[in-house]
């Protein structure tokens, strides 16, 4: 026959398992009886809402949630036992939004108190608005070239193709709005496949002075077609990397260098040691970007001069998917910059490297 002292036990237990179930939740939890006397309170709740969960068992609940404007939805669940949901804004320890779910509690029909449960949806809403935002990008990206495609097509079916200097001068804007579609869905690609952790990375042993060579030979036609002069500075290092994913990193950059330089200006692509990293930068004596616009030039989509980047063909992803390639190598990147005077790129990688 079980003992006092063994129920006793069993129930201590299960008390200790109950609060640490209880604690564990990342959702903060309070629970009050039919008087309003707090019983139950997590210290998820206390730091959500900055409160002193030691103080406030057996303390009335307006005590400490009057403040927060929450007392009137307890006491509608209350009086009218039925179950409240509401989104609703936090300005105090934080900023964020909430999800407070009031639930009365019945015991032999009779309502016993109210189980309130507040969920932090800060984080799901700002990914549903950078959802939200990227869909629109998405949409107006694709809706720019396309529109222009199908007028200049039905142009020419309604008789400009019998004009021969018409006819060529449309093919061609069809062409180029063809390619810059091809280039952004390209970019979307990758980039899908950059933030799914798709891309797989090998790191080798290579010369940097060799992938430079390689990124400028590409790039060298381009460049001199819009008379700019492009200078390297590159340490002989050798260096543990993912060569395609440094190629491409420096490929968007001096695109990107390239398309807000003035005709006449200088690209400069340097490489060095700087214990315990290597570092690569790439200036130039471009336009410069405002201040303001610095700290929002690696998202997806963001351009400071609108009509300029449409102007150049770029797609806007170029420094989103540099900023993701650097950080599947562990490096961070900035940017420096003045208006009217250029920028620098800075990318930092750790240092893993024998010397030639």
């Amino acid at each position: 026959m079980e003992t006092l002292y063994e129920k006793l036990s069993a129930l201590q237990e299960s008390t200790n398992r109950m609060n640490s179930v209880i604690e564990s939740l990342e959702t903060g939890l309070m629970m009050v009886d039919r008087d309003g006397l707090i019983k139950v309170v997590n210290h998820a709740f206390g730091s959500m809402f900055g409160l002193p969960v030691d103080q406030m068992l057996g303390q009335h609940y307006d005590v400490y949630l009057s403040a927060y404007n929450l007392s009137p939805l307890l006491l509608e669940s209350m009086e009218t036992n039925r179950p409240v949901r509401l989104e609703m804004p936090l300005f105090y320890p934080q900023e964020r939004i909430v999800e407070a779910n009031l639930t009365p509690i019945q015991e032999n029909d009779q309502q016993s108190g109210l189980v309130v449960v507040f969920r932090d949806l800060t984080a799901f809403r700002h990914l549903e608005e950078l959802r939200k935002d990227f869909v629109a990008n998405v949409s107006h990206e694709l809706k720019t070239p396309l529109t222009s495609i199908v007028g200049f097509t039905e142009t020419l079916l309604d008789g400009a193709r019998t004009d021969p200097d018409t006819c060529k001068e449309f093919l061609q804007i069809i062409y180029k709005e063809g390619l810059r579609l091809q280039r952004l869905v390209a970019d979307l690609l990758d980039l899908s496949k950059i933030e799914s952790k798709q891309v797989p990375i090998k790191m080798d042993i290579v010369s940097v002075q060799m992938v430079v060579h390689d990124v400028v030979e590409t790039l060298i036609e381009q460049m001199q077609a819009k008379n700019l002069r492009l200078l390297t500075d590159v340490a002989p290092l050798m260096v543990k990397m993912d060569t395609d994913c440094v190629r491409q990193i420096l490929m968007n950059l001096l695109a990107n260098a390239m398309n807000y330089t003035p005709i006449g200006g200088k690209v400069t692509v340097k490489v060095k040691q700087d214990d315990p990293y290597w570092i690569v930068q790439v200036m130039d004596t471009g336009i410069g970007i405002p201040e303001k616009d610095q700290p929002r030039i690696f998202e997806r989509f963001y351009r400071v001069d609108k009509a300029r980047s449409r102007n150049s063909g770029g797609t806007g992803l170029g420094l989103a998917i540099v900023k993701h390639l650097v950080e599947l190598q562990h490096g961070e990147i900035e940017v420096e910059s003045t208006v009217g005077k250029g920028s620098v790129f800075t990318v930092r990688f750790p240092l893993e490297y024998s010397e030639v």
